[in-house]
């Protein structure tokens, strides 16, 4: 920095020397560092009086300057680094602000993905999104809360909590259908991004039941969607200027599960396999209110995952039911644009992965209870921990919900 950097000082010298700034070194434009060496002549510099140094995309034109010489004193041997413009500071400083956002918005998209496939995948192994408690009248209505906990990259964590409403109808002993609706009441923006909701997330489930009692095979599709609004905003970052702009993002979601559940009379057992395709993508938009916005391309995430797990339940006893589950999840592809952005005024961005590696197999477990107020009447609780697809990212989520069948 301009106030902290390296200083050397020299006594009973003898010989010459050369001068050059140390590789790896970041220089601050039109900057002087004063009395970098002291106690040479300049007899005692062969070479190295100016130059051009190079790291990381970015040349500063520098210039070793005796500081008292200036002032008329021949005999000086204090000496000041003058460092003058900047080639290519600009374009390396604004791709260090996009790869910074690039890490909110993948964070982002992680919150989006796994919300969404839960939601459709039932918590990708419980069935939290979904209302299977009848009475006479085959309806079912359940009402929670859900935090959701999004640990994301370089100060790109977020949260989000929400309130769950979910109904479902029996046809028949075999057919069922339900609905959900999750909107948020509070989040935690990663940095850089205010997020909004445009509505809640909605979905549903079609349900099959080999038998009555629910042993036997299930098939199970499901779906969700959500819209949200997004101002990004880029930091300032060297000579890389603040810059705002909106957009908006969809998430879409598509499962099909296949189970077995068996039981030994005391514990439920439900081997699964489901597959999932999931689409996020994220419009295109152009910075405002700076002097050289950006042009941002419109980013999509495809994936197709497969699903494979085990569901089980214990009764504790007539009121109280453990339930737990675990599950790996394994993309079978995956298409992430790269963030590209252009300007008039700045040449040479280079594209950002938005997903430097993506994690393509990750584990999911379920721990949660149901205790049974009544034949009709259900209070649980459910936690999930999970790994998502993007780069070292994990999400963790709290879900309460009452249940009342009619």
């Amino acid at each position: 920095s301009p106030t902290d950097y390296g200083k050397i000082i020299f006594s009973t010298v003898s010989g010459t020397t050369t001068f050059g700034i140390y590789d790896g070194s970041v220089l601050q434009n039109n900057t002087t560092y004063l009395s970098v060496m002291d106690g040479l002549e300049a007899s005692n510099i062969t070479a190295g009086y100016s130059g051009d140094y190079s790291y990381d995309g970015r040349t500063w034109a520098w210039t070793l300057e005796n500081s008292i010489l200036k002032n008329g004193d021949p005999s000086a041997n204090l000496w000041d680094l003058v460092v003058g413009d900047c080639i290519g500071c600009i374009t390396e400083d604004t791709i260090d602000t996009i790869e910074e956002i690039g890490d909110s918005i993948g964070t982002e998209f992680s919150q989006l993905s796994h919300k969404g496939a839960s939601a459709t995948a039932s918590f990708a192994n419980m069935n939290t999104y979904d209302c299977n408690l009848f009475d006479k009248e085959g309806a079912c209505f359940s009402i929670g809360v859900r935090h959701t906990d999004i640990n994301g990259n370089n100060n790109s964590d977020s949260s989000s909590s929400g309130a769950v409403a979910v109904s479902g109808y029996k046809f028949n002993e075999n057919f069922r259908v339900s609905g959900f609706v999750d909107q948020q009441a509070a989040r935690r923006n990663p940095k850089g991004l205010k997020v909004s909701n445009k509505g809640p997330m909605i979905g549903g489930n079609l349900v099959w039941n080999q038998f009555a009692n629910h042993l036997g095979f299930q098939v199970r599709v499901a779906n969700a969607y959500q819209a949200k609004d997004m101002t990004i905003t880029r930091s300032e970052i060297g000579e890389a200027e603040k810059g705002r702009g909106e957009t908006d993002i969809e998430v879409q979601s598509y499962v099909a599960e296949v189970s077995y559940q068996f039981s030994d009379g005391v514990n439920f057992y439900q081997p699964y396999l489901a597959a999932r395709r999931s689409i996020i993508k994220q419009e295109g938009y152009t910075e405002t209110e700076v002097a050289n916005p950006l042009t941002f391309n419109t980013l999509e995430d495809k994936s197709t995952t497969v699903i494979i797990g085990m569901k089980v339940k214990y009764k504790l006893d007539d009121t109280v039911t453990l339930n737990g589950a675990f599950g790996v999840e394994h993309d079978v592809s995956n298409k992430v644009d790269k963030i590209q952005a252009t300007s008039s005024t700045i040449t040479g961005i280079t594209p950002v992965d938005l997903n430097t590696r993506i994690n393509k197999t990750r584990p999911v477990v379920t721990l949660g209870a149901t205790y049974h107020i009544s034949p009709n009447q259900t209070l649980s609780a459910q936690t999930q921990y999970q790994e998502l697809s993007y780069t070292s990212t994990s999400a963790k989520t709290a879900y309460v919900n009452y249940t009342v069948g009619f």
